[in-house]
C-alpha cells in the first residue's frame, strides 16, 4: 500500500483527532467531557508509563515467538503497517500516537465506558467498551482480540486512578514504541528471533 507521508498526516488528524472531536462533543452534550475526566497529575501519567510497560512486553513476546495466530498478523504488519508508517518522521509518529491516545481513550474509557457504567454496572461498560474497541481494529480476528484485551487492560487502569490520563499516556507510548519498533528496529524474522 503507497501512502505519502502527507496523506498519512491527514488521514491520522481526521481519524484519531476526529474521535477526540467526536468524544468530545458527545461528552460536552450528555454533560461528561471527557477533558474533566482527564486529571492531569504526575502520579497518572506514571501509572500511565508503568502500564505500557505489560503491553510492550506481550507485543516483543509476539514479535520473539510468533506462534499461531500472530504469524499472520506480522505478515499484516510487513504488507500493510511497515509501508504505510515508513515515511513518517519521529515527530510524526509522536502525533499520530498522541491522536491515537487522546481519541481513543476519550471516545471507548471516557465517554463509552464511563457513560454506560450507570446503566449497565462498571463491569458490563468496561466488557463493552473493550468489545467496540476490537471491533474498530479489524486487522484480523486475532487483532479484534488482542485490541479488545488491551482495551479492557485500559479500562481497568481507568477504574483504578479514576481518570483518563494513564490510559491515554499506556496507549500513546504503546503505539509509540511499537510503531518505531516496526519501522526503525526490524531486523529480519531470521536476526529477530535471534537477537529480540
Amino acid at each position: 500500500m503507497d501512502i505519502s507521508r502527507r496523506e498519512l498526516l491527514w488521514l491520522a488528524v481526521l481519524a484519531e483527532g476526529g474521535l477526540a472531536v467526536i468524544a468530545g462533543l458527545l461528552g460536552w452534550w450528555l454533560t461528561k467531557p471527557p477533558w474533566q475526566q482527564t486529571h492531569l497529575t504526575l502520579t497518572d501519567a506514571g501509572l500511565g508509563l508503568a502500564a505500557s510497560v505489560p503491553m510492550l512486553l506481550l507485543f516483543f513476546v509476539f514479535l520473539k515467538w510468533p506462534v499461531g495466530p500472530w504469524r499472520h498478523m506480522r505478515g499484516l504488519v510487513d504488507d500493510v503497517i511497515r509501508p504505510v508508517f515508513r515515511q513518517a518522521t519521529m515527530g510524526d509518529l509522536v502525533l499520530i500516537c498522541t491522536l491515537a491516545g487522546v481519541g481513543e481513550e476519550w471516545l471507548f474509557r471516557g465517554l463509552i465506558q464511563g457513560g454506560l457504567a450507570p446503566f449497565v454496572g462498571t463491569w458490563w461498560a468496561l466488557a463493552i467498551a473493550s468489545v467496540l474497541f476490537g471491533l474498530l481494529h479489524p486487522m484480523s480476528v486475532f487483532y479484534i482480540i488482542l485490541a479488545a484485551g488491551f482495551g479492557f487492560y485500559l479500562g481497568g487502569l481507568m477504574l483504578a486512578t479514576d481518570g483518563l490520563l494513564g490510559p491515554i499516556i499506556a496507549h500513546g507510548v504503546y503505539d509509540l514504541a511499537a510503531l518505531l519498533w516496526l519501522t526503525r528496529g526490524h531486523r529480519e524474522p531470521s536476526a529477530l528471533s535471534q537477537s529480540v
